[in-house]
């Protein structure tokens, strides 16, 4: 029984051996993707490395341009506007000469909005509540991608304790596997002491190569997520220690996507405004072109 359970640890261990050269030999290759290699990094760094290779955040920011650009196209409705006019055929006008030649008519004309019922005001208001819902849209991206970011760091921080912690316990069974054998050969217990040692040992190194093969993985992912390969990593500041919180505590209106929510919803509303105005003239005085 006791040699079948051996065989049991051997076969376990050999299995996850094998898993971890797998995911090393991935990890190792993964410098050939293009990934960074520093000696340290720290929890900050990795998160500002996220952020600036994120492609969302990219996207939101040019959204959050775009947002800009649309109210200065609102505003631009109480800038003067400026048109070419032109025609050209028969006229039955006659020019400076008094001649009935004339055949072409161009001019500039100017045109200055005086009043619209609130249209263009509504408008620049709903443009302004979109960009700020785009700004708050930013900001979610960027603490949705610094959270990742950090629990992919952490993650590597907890397995790479965890697998010190269990390369430690082995070296320690070992050193009871030297004594249980030094006892069995002194006759003074049997030989069962030792081979529980032993398979004892092998379940820990079955835990180490678990261990280091979670490692692994979550160095390969936090690569991903930062486009470099560190060392070694520096530990998480103490400060940023969870406190737990009742739920009736939090203020949820400072959260970016209700923010966000918010913003377009006032931006809606605004656009309702704008389309209720539409049936309503617009005061302008505008200066025509005169024949040439």
């Amino acid at each position: 029984m006791m040699r079948e359970r051996n065989y049991k640890w051997v076969r376990l261990s050999a299995v996850l051996v094998l898993i971890s050269a797998c995911i090393n030999t991935t990890y190792a290759n993964s410098g050939a993707l293009g990934f960074a290699t520093v000696p340290t990094t720290t929890l900050k760094e990795s998160i500002l490395f996220a952020i600036d290779r994120d492609p969302s955040v990219s996207q939101q920011a040019a959204q959050l341009g775009i947002g800009q650009a649309q109210i200065d196209e609102a505003r631009s409705g109480w800038m003067p506007q400026i048109s070419l006019n032109g025609s050209t055929g028969h006229s039955q006008t006659t020019d400076s000469s008094g001649s009935l030649r004339n055949s072409a008519a161009w001019g500039l004309s100017l045109t200055q909005l005086i009043y619209d019922f609130g249209k263009t005001n509504n408008s620049i208001s709903q443009s302004s509540a979109r960009r700020d819902s785009y700004r708050y849209q930013l900001m979610e991206t960027l603490t949705a991608v610094a959270e990742k970011t950090a629990l992919s760091y952490v993650e590597v921080r907890r397995y790479s304790d965890l697998l010190q912690a269990a390369k430690e316990n082995v070296q320690a069974l070992k050193n009871v596997e030297q004594l249980a054998k030094l006892r069995a050969d002194a006759g003074v217990s049997s030989t069962s002491d030792e081979l529980q040692t032993r398979t004892r040992i092998a379940g820990m190194q079955a835990t180490v190569e678990q261990y280091n093969a979670a490692l692994n993985s979550a160095r390969a992912r936090l690569a991903v997520l930062t486009g470099m390969q560190a060392e070694a990593y520096s530990p998480v500041p103490e400060k940023l220690a969870v406190e737990q919180n009742a739920v009736n505590q939090i203020d949820y209106s400072l959260i970016p996507a209700v923010m966000a929510a918010q913003n377009m919803e006032r931006s809606a509303q605004y656009g309702v405004e704008t389309a209720k105005s539409q049936h309503w003239a617009n005061v302008k005085p505008e200066r025509r072109p005169h024949a040439l």
